[in-house]
């Protein structure tokens, strides 16, 4: 991985702060072989994880949270800022995949799908108010996920690596299929639920098959009940006895927590599906709030 265009603005502001930075013991030993690394771009801030070539063994982890709302161009640059001190310049990169959470995304089935009329597909559903470009892959239940990437992620990373070092996936893949494997480990309908600050995603699935996935953005623990709530409903699932994982920002005892308890009668957060090597350092990333994080690599591992 070449880091010779990477440069960093003297006297930048910086507008982020350092969440989790955790290393491998044995760090040291590792620097000169060849890794691979997830980094996932969030809303709110941006996760790097690197792991060993066969994507069985974390070697470092960084999650970097913005402290204000924002744009493209402002997130590329403080996460330009913060790249000599992460994982990916301290380990041998060989290979990225950068996972962007799409405000903008939509679900085509296979027989329906061609990349000719993916984006009128995808600009029928969505009022895209950005510059973009757009993405599609496939998922092993038959259909494409396609969403739109903000052009200037795809342009700062065409100028600093060679296309192929990296790879862009959407964040909900490994949602999606994750969801889809626990349906069928529950034998049943179970919904999932990826809570953030301001938004969710949100999945409906029954015995491996997707019934609903969508997000939502709300202001209040209200909201987000109300969408919740709603999925259920549309997807004829039992708000008190059907299976409800959650993941993401929520916490435990919080206000959120509370209301999603009064009315869900098989509450649960979830773990990771797909066990990773994990040494004792790193066992903070195994939390929910990291599920779509690791998700991630199970489904990487099966591309």
């Amino acid at each position: 991985m070449r880091f010779e265009k990477l440069k960093v603005l003297i006297g930048q502001k910086i507008n982020y702060s350092v969440f989790q930075k955790v290393r491998h013991h044995e760090i040291s030993g590792i620097k000169k072989e060849n890794c691979k690394a997830i980094v996932q771009i969030k809303s709110h801030g941006i996760r790097i994880l690197v792991l060993n070539e066969t994507l069985a063994e974390v070697l470092s982890f960084d999650d970097i949270q913005f402290t204000k709302d924002l744009n493209f161009s402002e997130q590329i640059s403080q996460f330009q800022f913060f790249m000599p001190e992460s994982g990916l310049s301290e380990l041998k990169i060989e290979k990225i995949w950068f996972c962007y959470s799409a405000e903008f995304f939509c679900l085509i089935p296979e027989p329906l799908f061609s990349e000719e009329k993916a984006e009128n597909a995808l600009l029928q559903i969505c009022d895209v108010i950005y510059p973009y470009s757009l993405k599609s892959e496939k998922l092993k239940n038959d259909a494409h996920l396609v969403f739109a990437l903000p052009k200037a992620w795809e342009d700062w990373t065409t100028q600093l690596f060679s296309s192929s070092e990296i790879t862009w996936i959407c964040n909900q893949s490994g949602l999606i299929e994750d969801g889809i494997k626990l349906s069928i480990l529950m034998t049943g309908s179970i919904c999932m639920a990826q809570i953030e600050n301001d938004h969710l995603f949100i999945g409906a699935f029954s015995n491996g098959k997707l019934l609903f996935f969508n997000r939502f953005k709300y202001k209040s623990e209200n909201d987000l009940l109300y969408f919740c709530l709603l999925v259920m409903e549309e997807t004829g699932l039992s708000p008190e006895s059907s299976k409800f994982f959650l993941a993401g920002s929520l916490l435990p005892g919080s206000i959120g927590m509370e209301k999603l308890s009064r009315y869900f009668g098989a509450l649960e957060f979830i773990r990771p599906l797909h066990a990773v090597e994990i040494e004792i350092e790193f066992e903070m990333i195994r939390h929910h709030n990291y599920f779509d994080l690791i998700s991630q690599v199970a489904y990487i591992r099966s591309l």
